[in-house]
């Protein structure tokens, strides 16, 4: 089948454009390969050339070959060839490698070294990437007709097509349609080799003879590894290419039980704010303690939970998690997620989200009902009406009216200082989790923490309507609503027997309540009857129950107390005073008391006014000049409320015998300080079962569990802390008030005694001065015996002693009378 050719030096056997499709093997002699006039290469004695023309790869010849002395070569025709590769297959693959080998040269040689950097997944990444990613790339050759990948199969590579024409086929209605043609330097498969796409989704096949050079992903991953600073800039170009390619999943935000029940538009509008992110195995998503301000939805990949390390549940496609993050409702995350596999996550920015809800107020308002409602299932484990019995006014008005009023509790959550009652709301609200300040006249007169209730008297008509705002503290602040129209509904079904307990203690007259402050220890300022009036105002009008706290011991370090009706009692000191109706307690000393103040508890039911000081110097403060001034002077004449400091031994005196108070009250009750647990455990039982709501992961198409809310016996054994261990709060938190003012004295007294001695040194050196001036004045009139003596008594000054008298008498000074 072969033909034997013998050429002499300087023969043509090839001519660079010559059509040729014949195989040359060389037994004997050199030849030299050209190509455009430059030598490349050379052949001897057993190489092959011509297999590219031979195997229809190309039709003209790329090279010349030049004979540069006597050559025996062989000839094989193209017929003969592949008559012979269809009897010896493996050869085929042998020959293939050579012209693929051939081939790739020319292409090295007539364009840039780096063919990567036609992929626009690679053009933004460093040389020396770039260098370690070519080496390992493979070198395949398709020929005509053959399929680089089929639709549907699984692949994991990126083909880069180098030479030829690929033809995109897509299976339709039972036979391969052909959609779209690729010509030479295209690149396929990026979303494949990033790991985002498992399987093709459509064939390729070579409609001329093809050279592609294909990179695996693990090779890929590999060197990502080992340039971490290619990351980023792969995670930025693999999202920006899944949004070109339509690999998208917008429904997966709709699917969330968050925007279950959102309108349309608002829907619309939310898809168009979406952004993708790319996140590589191992990395962070979220980590614990962070801030976030994103919501994710995991449209491709898996990802996994860690809580202080360790390892607690997987995210799998589809999943979400952030909601209270994008809703603002936390300032860190509780948990950290990390990337399993390779994930394409779908993410909501909050202030995108903010945007959209100013068109939206109706779907922001079920949004946070949604997240509310959340959130409250987290706390199943304490219902409505266990909450509510805590609540010592309402545990008076019986099980039925309690019942039936938790029935009809709504739950709502808000955003730091966020408005939750304004003045003009007629529902008293329950605090689940977090905190909240109640605010007056732009101040805040009281703490609400978890457990606390507000404005119940006020939905009871118990007391008028307050002129107090609540805004939710730290970032968010859950809690229950009780709106006034419901409890009187409550009412009217029990009957009015509920109400009829207080009302002999509760209407009292509002010109009483003024009464009690004209009479109160106030008088001495002297207010008209217009400021006597705003005064009122500014009191909090409220209702305790017998042996309910109306006022802490750190609560009455700060507020005035006016009893309208009932009566209660303060402990003092080693005793108890006695508040009567119509007394009151004033206090407006800031300075240290020696005398500790403890809590204000209620003896009978009790309806009683708070004034908080700030307010009333506000109030003071906020008067004319004048007016001003008046009440500044009666205020420091009040009896009782001189601002003489105590000393440090009555300071220290008084933080001894508040320590061994201490340490009686825990011996007694065998409670140990420093192991005390909280009072308030009925709303804290969640936080033991682990993290909760702040990352909010969800899986999809899971049933949302709930909980039962019959609570079992060890949870109402846990809700009857001693009631010493509120008292040791409050003993330790005025012991280390009481700490904290001891050091400012200190500092204090130290300071005004520098001072002082600074003013005496002053003064000495003016006295040394003068002295100086008199004793120059008289020199010239004295003897030389009276001069030495003055200068003898000059010098004895200089060191801050005055003569003796003795000395004086005898020598008859003329500075006696001076001095």
């Amino acid at each position: 089948l072969m033909t034997r050719w013998i050429f002499f030096k300087g023969d043509e056997i090839l001519t660079q454009g010559e059509p040729g499709d014949s195989l040359f093997m060389i037994s004997l002699g050199a030849l030299e390969v050209l190509q455009n006039g430059h030598r490349i290469c050379h052949l001897g004695s057993g190489d092959v050339f011509g297999e590219l023309g031979a195997l229809g790869t190309s039709k003209t010849r790329t090279a010349s070959i030049r004979c540069k002395d006597i050559c025996d070569v062989y000839v094989l025709a193209k017929e003969a060839l592949h008559h012979l590769l269809g009897l010896h297959p493996t050869a085929q693959e042998a020959l293939r490698k050579l012209a693929t080998v051939r081939m790739r040269s020319d292409v090295e040689r007539n364009s840039e070294k780096h063919i990567l950097l036609h992929c626009p997944l690679f053009q933004q990444s460093s040389r020396k990437f770039l260098d370690r990613i070519s080496e390992h790339m493979e070198d395949s050759l398709f020929m005509e007709g053959e399929d680089l990948c089929k639709q549907g199969e699984k692949g994991d590579t990126m083909f880069i097509l180098v030479k030829g024409v690929l033809d995109v086929l897509v299976w339709k209605e039972g036979a391969n349609v052909k959609v779209n043609e690729l010509p030479a330097g295209s690149v396929i498969g990026e979303i494949a080799v990033l790991g985002l796409a498992n399987h093709r989704t459509a064939t390729l096949r070579a409609q001329k003879v093809c050279l592609v050079q294909v990179l695996h992903r693990p090779i890929l991953m590999k060197y990502l590894n080992e340039f971490p600073r290619e990351i980023a800039t792969f995670q930025e170009v693999g999202a920006s290419r899944l949004a070109k390619s339509g690999v998208s999943k917008n429904a997966l935000f709709q699917q969330q039980v968050l925007f279950q029940e959102s309108s349309a538009a608002f829907l619309e509008e939310l898809c168009k704010q979406l952004q993708r992110k790319i996140i590589f195995p191992g990395q962070i998503i979220v980590e614990e303690g962070a801030e976030s301000q994103e919501m994710y939805a995991i449209a491709q990949g898996e990802a996994f939970v860690e809580k202080d390390g360790r390892r607690i549940s997987n995210l799998l496609e589809g999943s979400a998690f952030g909601e209270m993050a994008v809703l603002g409702l936390t300032s860190g995350q509780s948990v950290t997620i990390k990337a399993e596999r390779m994930c394409d996550l779908q993410y909501l920015n909050s202030y995108d989200l903010e945007t959209i809800l100013e068109d939206f107020p109706q779907d922001k308002v079920q949004l946070f009902q949604v997240v509310a409602t959340m959130m409250r299932e987290e706390l199943a484990e304490i219902s409505n009406e266990e909450i509510l019995q805590e609540v010592p006014l309402l545990a008076l008005l019986g099980d039925s009216f309690i019942k039936g009023l938790a029935e009809q509790m709504q739950v709502r959550v808000a955003r730091k200082e966020e408005l939750i009652k304004s003045k003009n709301d007629k529902f008293f609200v329950s605090i689940l989790q977090g905190k909240a300040s109640v605010f007056l006249s732009d101040l805040v007169i009281r703490e609400l923490n978890e457990g606390d209730t507000y404005g119940e008297t006020q939905s009871l008509g118990l007391v008028q309507s307050s002129n107090c705002e609540i805004k939710a503290g730290g970032s968010s602040c859950l809690y229950l609503v009780g709106d006034k129209d419901v409890v009187q509904k409550l009412f009217q079904a029990e009957g009015g027997r509920p109400r009829d307990k207080l009302k002999s203690t509760a209407h009292v007259a509002p010109e009483k309540g003024k009464g009690v402050i004209e009479s109160s220890p106030l008088k001495a300022m002297n207010f008209s009857q217009a400021q006597l009036d705003k005064v009122y105002l500014l009191c909090e009008e409220c209702f305790g129950v017998a042996d309910q706290e109306l006022l802490s011991a750190r609560q009455s370090h700060k507020n005035l107390l006016f009893v309208v009706a009932g009566k209660a009692k303060q402990q003092r000191g080693e005793g108890t005073v006695h508040y009567e109706s119509g007394t009151s307690m004033v206090n407006l000393n800031k300075d240290f008391t020696p005398v500790s103040q403890g809590a204000v508890t209620a003896t009978t039911h009790c309806k009683y006014l708070v004034l908080n000081k700030r307010l009333l110097m506000q109030f003071i403060k906020g008067q004319p000049e004048e007016e001003r001034q008046r009440l500044l002077q009666c205020l420091g004449s009040m009896p009782g409320q001189a601002r003489t400091p105590a000393t440090l031994r009555q300071m220290s005196t008084h933080v001894a015998q508040r320590c061994l108070q201490a340490a009686k009250s825990a011996l007694k009750d065998n409670v140990k300080p420093w192991e005390k647990p909280k009072v308030r455990i009925t709303l804290n039982l969640a936080a033991e079962r682990g993290p909760v709501h702040s990352s909010w992961i969800k899986q999809p198409d899971s049933p949302t569990s709930r909980r039962s809310n019959v609570p079992t016996e060890d949870c109402r054994q846990q809700r009857s802390p001693p009631k010493r261990v509120d008292e040791l709060d409050q003993q330790e938190a005025l012991f280390c008030h009481d700490m904290r003012r001891l050091t400012r004295m200190a500092k204090a007294c130290a300071e005004d005694a520098l001072h002082e001695l600074k003013g005496l040194r002053s003064e000495a050196d003016e006295l040394r001065r003068q002295l100086r001036q008199l004793t120059d004045a008289h020199s010239d009139d004295a003897s030389p015996g009276r001069l030495q003596a003055g200068r003898r008594r000059d010098l004895g000054s200089q060191d801050g002693f005055l003569p003796k008298a003795q000395n004086t008498r005898k020598t008859h000074s003329p500075l006696r009378v001076s001095e």
